[in-house]
């Protein structure tokens, strides 16, 4: 699993909706909508929601959904911390 969240510069647009994709499936796995005044509604996989006011929080908090979820399927704890490495790139 490898998320991405494309850099918003429209995000005073209200209503404004992006995709996040899973670049390993290449398939949108869940999206962010802008709503002015309030924030940035993420949901993941219809089940993770959250909100947040930046893009680095968004980046942030899919990044650590898909940490959770990378180690809950490994078995093992190698490994997960190197999902952070990438997380500058995002940003």
């Amino acid at each position: 699993m490898n998320l991405f969240v494309p850099k918003d510069h429209l995000s005073t647009m209200d209503g404004l909706k992006v995709d996040i994709t899973d670049e390993d499936i290449d398939d949108a796995v869940g999206d962010i909508r802008f709503e002015k005044g309030v924030g940035r509604h993420i949901e993941l996989y219809g089940r993770y929601k959250g909100t947040v006011q930046t893009h680095e929080e968004c980046v942030a908090f899919v990044k650590g959904v898909e940490t959770v979820l990378n180690y809950g399927s490994s078995g093992s704890r190698v490994g997960v911390l190197g999902n952070f490495r990438g997380l500058e790139a995002c940003m």
